[in-house]
């Protein structure tokens, strides 16, 4: 199954990374996307991935435009051709 991700702004800039075709293999959760992910950008999984293995808070994700709790990634499901966005948190003043 294959699953486009996109990073953004600053992120962006902080992976040297701006969007990939993540093949999951077997695996359809978002460990797996994150693992796979891993193999791509190294350490700088770091960035995005907190100890525990959960989205820094800083942080959000949609799946085909649609915002995810970060709480609710650990029983998403993905389907081939659906489309994940990393992006910073929204700031402004």
């Amino acid at each position: 199954m294959k699953v486009k991700v996109r990073f953004y702004a600053s992120l962006r800039e902080k992976l040297g990374f701006k969007e990939g075709v993540i093949n999951l293999e077997g695996n359809d959760d978002f460990p797996s996307l994150t693992a796979e992910l891993k193999k791509v950008i190294g350490w700088k999984i770091n960035i995005i991935m907190d100890e525990n293995g959960g989205i820094k808070k800083n942080l959000m994700v949609s799946v085909n435009n649609t915002l995810i709790n970060p709480p609710e990634l650990a029983k998403l499901r993905f389907k081939n051709g659906d489309r994940v966005d990393i992006m910073p948190l929204p700031s402004g003043g």
